[in-house]
């Protein structure tokens, strides 16, 4: 991961997180997320479930992310799989 992120490690993983945006299937999505939020964990310790709910959810595809925000979900967990039901529904269709 250091080569990934260069130098600026925190910095960058802490902007790429944030940027996150879900482009494929959620398994990838997800993938990137944890892979970033272990990342960013160390450099913002005393940041709230819901801080890094709301990164996650303004990176999902239109047509997920309302019926996951319509839930009402408290939890970042919750609203995962939320997500996860949402695109199975979307694929059925």
């Amino acid at each position: 991961m250091c080569i990934r992120f260069g130098e600026g490690i925190p910095d960058k993983a802490i902007e790429d997180f944030n940027k996150l945006v879900q482009t494929g299937y959620m398994a990838d999505y997800l993938e990137k997320l944890e892979m970033l939020k272990a990342l960013v964990m160390p450099s913002l310790p005393h940041s709230s479930n819901s801080y890094y709910k709301a990164c996650f959810m303004s990176g999902l595809k239109e047509e997920i992310v309302n019926v996951v925000k319509m839930s009402k979900l408290g939890t970042l967990a919750n609203a995962i799989e939320a997500a996860k039901l949402q695109e199975k529904n979307l694929k059925v269709i």
